[in-house]
């Protein structure tokens, strides 16, 4: 299937996706108030910022070998039963090292730690599950499969939310558990298929497989921890810790961020389009399919810059209510960070597919001292972060851009 059919057939599952994220949002806000919703702000941005960051190059390196050996003609089946085996071990690391840490540092109090903990941990294994199925998914070109999972998902959040609302629930803590809930059911009513599979295959050697997931886990999570870590940030600078600056933040950022969603459905079929180029060694295609992602991105950044500019505050409110609110040129500064993360999302792809896991880690590393940096701003904690956050992906974006360019350099 071409870029643009795959692309079409992922949107439809990522346009109900979004609009379900956006109802489910919308109910949660109003549930639970701008300080019961900053509070699910926090595990928001550990397992988005923490947990995307290591469950998508899942997907990504699933996609990418799953792809080759799909071109050739061979089975597939032993590269995702190993990619299952690493993303269960990476998965375990990061929740041990990482995420429950996080959540006792985040919290107020031991009960508090004990139930953030979990619904993140959990929420992470769900996203590994799904994202790791993707993957193959992307990789064997079974695009509708994957457009349904998607869907799916959110008609989940949807109905589950829905249940709450009408239960009157006013704890963070079950719309927490409904995230993970969603990832499972979704996974196991249209991935079954690859997971029986992987019970009965012998795997691959799991060293290759975890020496490119190690590089690129890191990248990822540096990536998506500066771009959904911001809540927690912002809950971290707040003098006010009981606020509800975390919770606007969150708001206006899932408003700025509404173009991720229509990438998305590009991303998903980029990786196996950019594999086929570099294994014909034909460098013009590889740039032109990156050329021509590039500029769908670059527009459509800058319809959202505009869109945030003239009508930010309005659409905040429309989605959470009135309790919230952040400045227009925050939200604009948001949106104007999307963008450009946007690019960093075409751009680390496009990297993995010539093989520079390691030097993209290297790029992240430095893009995330910048952001430390910025942050320490004498300004305000949401501008701060903001600035954090614009600084950061632009010194992402023009690192990778430098190493794609060098490798592909190799293949003219």
């Amino acid at each position: 299937m071409s870029l643009r059919k795959g692309s079409l057939t992922i949107a439809v599952g990522l346009a109900f996706f979004a609009g379900a994220t956006y109802v489910f949002t919308g109910v949660t806000t109003r549930a639970l108030g701008p300080v019961g919703f900053s509070e699910f702000s926090v595990f928001w941005g550990l397992v988005y910022g923490v947990g995307l960051g290591v469950a998508l190059p899942f997907e990504q390196e699933t996609s990418r070998r799953v792809a080759e050996l799909s071109g050739r003609g061979d089975d597939a089946e032993p590269v995702f039963a190993t990619a299952v085996r690493a993303a269960g071990l990476l998965t375990a690391v990061a929740a041990v090292l990482v995420v429950v840490p996080l959540a006792i540092v985040l919290s107020r109090g031991t009960g508090h730690a004990v139930v953030l903990a979990v619904t993140s941990v959990a929420a992470l294994a769900g996203l590994s599950a799904a994202y790791v199925t993707r993957g193959a998914l992307s990789g064997s070109r079974h695009f509708l499969t994957y457009a349904v999972q998607v869907g799916m998902e959110g008609l989940l959040r949807i109905v589950g939310a829905g249940v709450l609302a009408v239960l009157a629930v006013r704890s963070p803590w079950p719309y927490a558990a409904l995230v993970s809930v969603a990832l499972i059911l979704a996974v196991l009513l249209t991935g079954w298929h690859w997971w029986r599979g992987a019970r009965r295959v012998a795997t691959h050697d799991l060293s290759p497989y975890l020496a490119a997931l190690v590089a690129i886990v890191i990248a990822s999570t540096i990536a998506q921890c500066l771009v959904n870590f911001g809540p927690v940030v912002v809950h971290l600078l707040d003098k006010d810790r009981s606020g509800a600056a975390a919770g606007s933040f969150l708001a206006a950022a899932l408003i700025a961020r509404t173009p991720t969603f229509a990438f998305a459905a590009v991303q998903a079929v980029l990786i196996p389009r950019l594999v086929e180029a570099v294994v014909r060694r034909d460098a013009a295609d590889y740039r032109r399919i990156l050329a021509t992602v590039l500029a769908g991105v670059t527009a459509l950044s800058l319809v959202a810059v505009a869109l945030c500019a003239a009508a930010g505050p309005w659409l905040m409110h429309l989605l959470a209510g009135p309790g919230y609110d952040l400045p227009r040129t925050d939200i604009v500064l948001l949106a104007v960070s999307t963008g450009v993360y946007l690019m960093t999302l075409a751009l680390q792809p496009a990297a993995v597919a010539v093989s520079q896991h390691r030097r993209t880690a290297i790029v992240w590393i430095v893009a995330a001292t910048v952001f430390v940096a910025l942050c320490l701003l004498p300004v305000g904690p949401v501008r701060a972060v903001n600035v954090a956050m614009v600084g950061s992906m632009t010194t992402a974006a023009v690192g990778l851009w430098a190493i794609i360019m060098r490798a592909v350099g190799r293949y003219s």
